[in-house]
């Protein structure tokens, strides 16, 4: 199951864990009869519907869909590997885990023990550059901190530090702390990204620069910032410096300041986005403890989905200055494709955070963020208000450019609300507003819907969510539809239900043919359940919690545990088998014209595509008999 500690370990864990006191430590429950209820903190809502139920010990948010056990929980809200969300879990409860031997397990033992490794080199470098910035070498490092206007205090709680201007000091340094096991620390230096190797042998990375430690969510060090300390006009390097990306550290997927953030922003449901790590910083200084910031690289959708784990809406703050107009814009348009709420601070006069608090402080500050304008009223304005629209060419283009961001917003409801604001604001019909144009891609798959409809419509009078036509050749990744995960979700539900059925759906459909990873996982768990219980005609839904293989599957019973379903039946289940059975046939059909296609393509005339096209017929053949063949009204008892 934990691919890294021992099940035992995990089960003891989950046997000791209570979800709702878990769950409770991020956010407030409500009772609400057998279950618990909150407003989701993996996406924006303004009515409950995140649900915990405490005797299946699972989690479900019928609005988002996400749902599982307590190890999916702190895994979504911490944005954990399993392996990690076990450790938070353990440490909680005071449970020591056990390490699982089995050959099985070495892949993701590897991968996590080289994570470890980064982890401990992470720890040895900043404890390196922390005692640096206090020795005399680092003095104008000390002194270029406090003069923008931190104090001591700020400097010890954010462990800033200074790397040396040395090629080797870092490099002594580990080689010293870690002994015999040094060239195992310094090849994990390497891929930490501290150290490089080049032409005349390896040097530190960092040198003569302020550090600014990267924390994840658990304050550990997963990268380091760096500013220059002085600039040499002959030799054109970058004022800030990042870590490279890391098994540990992606640009992209991290914010700066989460780990000292978190708290505050689940309390206040408002995150604060800034530009840089002095602008973070100051501002928790100053008791404004919501603000994160990127990591020299502009805002992404997975910075967006971070913050609404612990958010409902956003707050931008960045620089005053052209760079930070593009970054608000490029903002913008994030938040409303991700439907979360953004307003803008755009404070003219001081260029960014870290300058404007020591001047107008906390109050000044807090008054700028209750000032803040939402974007699309913030866009508006940049749109039709900049002074620069005087023709209808001027005008036309200003529509164009409000209507893209509009366009983008996949709520509904919004955008019908902003197409009718931005028609009275401009005065022009509603239906004259542009419409967000269709992609190359977009418009060749309606096409080929509309045709998969019309062959489907032909082919199929009744049930026709059942069935997929395999004749044409199509790429087998575009078929995994929405439609076959739901009905492999539902033969889930019926191997639950009863072993016949489950024994009955896995003679024709094996839990290795299921699509679906997730589900195909879970298939073999029941299946294997049954086959080790064989006393068992039902299954409890806490029972084969405690023997899943991937914590991934918990989604799926969570999502089975709380749906209404339409009753399931020996005729209907005996319908869905039959259909099944079609699909599979059809599925190998596919697989053995497109092998002919490729074999006539390079031999027309040969004998392996003579073969071949006896068997496709061979198949249509018995394709076709079942289609006319009566849907039996019970399934053959096992």
């Amino acid at each position: 199951m934990g691919g890294f500690y021992s099940d035992n370990s995990i089960q003891q864990v989950r046997d000791a864990i209570d979800i709702v006191s878990v769950v409770e430590s991020y956010f407030p429950l409500k009772k609400a009869g057998t279950r618990y209820q909150a407003l989701c903190p993996f996406h924006n809502e303004k009515t409950p519907s995140f649900s915990v139920t405490p005797d299946m010990q699972l989690f479900k948010c019928f609005g988002c869909g996400e749902g599982g056990d307590i190890f999916k929980f702190v895994m979504k809200i911490e944005g954990l590997t399993f392996p990690e969300a076990v450790e938070v879990l353990a440490e909680r409860v005071g449970i020591t885990l056990h390490k699982e031997n089995s050959n099985s397990s070495q892949n993701n033992h590897e991968e996590f023990s080289e994570k470890k490794l980064l982890y401990r080199i992470n720890h040895i470098a900043l404890k390196f550059f922390e005692d640096k910035l206090q020795q005399p070498q680092g003095s104008g490092a000390l002194e270029y901190l406090k003069a923008r206007g931190f104090t001591e205090q700020t400097i010890s709680t954010w462990r800033l530090g200074y790397a040396p201007d040395s090629y080797d000091e870092l490099i002594n340094f580990i080689s010293s702390e870690c002994g015999e096991r040094k060239d195992i620390a310094l090849k994990s230096a390497i891929k930490a990204g501290l150290i490089k190797e080049g032409e005349h042998g390896r040097y530190d990375f960092f040198r003569g620069r302020v550090i600014f430690p990267i924390l994840d969510i658990q304050h550990r060090p997963i990268a380091f910032g760096a500013r220059i300390l002085k600039e040499d006009k002959e030799k054109k390097v970058g004022k800030y410096l990042n870590s490279p990306e890391t098994p540990l550290f992606s640009k992209s997927k991290v914010l700066f300041g989460i780990d000292s953030a978190a708290k505050e922003m689940r309390i206040s449901r408002t995150a604060i986005i800034v530009e840089g790590y002095t602008d973070v910083i100051m501002c928790h200084q100053y008791g404004i403890r919501n603000v994160v910031a990127t990591l020299g690289t502009a805002l992404t959708h997975d910075h967006v989905r971070i913050l609404r784990r612990y958010a409902d809406k956003a707050i931008a703050r960045f620089d005053a200055d052209e760079a930070g107009l593009k970054a608000t814009d490029k903002a913008i348009k994030i938040f409303v494709k991700e439907d979360m709420p953004l307003e803008i601070i755009r404070s003219t006069e001081i260029k960014d955070a870290c300058e404007y608090l020591p001047k107008y402080g906390k109050d000044g500050f807090i008054e700028e963020e209750k000032n803040a304008e939402d974007a699309f009223s913030y866009h508006f304005r940049q749109c039709f208000e900049n002074g620069n629209i005087h023709s209808i060419d001027q005008r036309a283009e200003a529509i164009n450019k409000a209507m893209e961001v509009v366009n983008l917003s996949p709520n509904k409801i919004k955008k019908d609300l902003l197409r009718k604001k931005i028609a009275g604001m401009i005065g022009i019909s509603e239906d004259n507003l542009p419409q967000r144009k269709k992609t190359n891609y977009q418009s060749r798959k309606a096409e080929q819907q509309s045709s998969n409809n019309e062959n489907w419509q032909k082919t199929f009078t009744d049930n026709r969510d059942n069935y997929e036509d395999y004749s044409e050749p199509q790429n087998r990744i575009t078929q995994i539809s929405k439609s076959e995960i739901e009905k492999e979700k539902r033969l889930i539900e019926y191997m639950l239900a009863k072993r016949s059925w489950c024994l009955e759906i896995c003679r024709v459909k094996p839990p290795e043919t299921f699509i679906n990873e997730d589900l195909r996982s879970l298939a073999a768990d029941i299946y294997d359940y049954y086959i080790s219980n064989k006393d068992c005609n039902e299954i409890e839904i806490i029972d084969i919690i405690k023997n899943l293989s991937t914590p991934s599957s918990s989604q799926i019973i969570s999502d089975i545990a709380s749906s209404d379903g339409p009753e399931k039946t020996e005729a209907k289940l005996a319908e869905t088998m039959h259909f099944i059975e079609i699909q599979e046939i059809m599925a190998e059909r596919n697989r053995l014209q497109q092998e002919y296609r490729r074999v006539s393509h390079i031999n027309p005339n040969g004998e392996e595509g003579v073969t071949l096209m006896k068997e496709i017929n061979i198949i249509s053949k018995q394709i076709d008999l079942l289609k006319q063949k009566e849907i039996p009204c019970t399934l053959v008892p096992c």
